[in-house]
């Protein structure tokens, strides 16, 4: 992976009908209960405050991607476990 020397937010997805972008070589996910940090890791990962935390789990709700080196994307999934949301959201 080398470096992180540039990162940037392109694509944000709330819904089933938003297009995702188009995969890259080498994208990793990140994936876990909600309240874990990985939002926090992908902060201490590029060395700067890109990624929302919050002291309430279960805040990130949509998928984030970020673009790193214009090589490939990290990507924030939603926690699972300990958010207070509706089954349908939920789901």
């Amino acid at each position: 992976m080398g470096k992180i020397k540039r990162v940037e937010l392109v694509k944000t997805i709330y819904s089933t009908r938003d297009n995702f972008p188009e995969a890259k070589s080498g994208d990793v996910a990140f994936v876990g209960r909600s309240n874990v940090g990985k939002s926090s890791l992908l902060n201490t990962l590029f060395e700067r405050k890109i990624a929302h935390v919050s002291k309430q789990p279960g805040k990130t709700r949509s998928i984030n991607f970020y673009l790193v080196n214009s090589e490939f994307y990290m990507v924030d999934l939603p926690g699972y476990g300990y958010a207070k949301v509706s089954k349908v959201e939920r789901q």
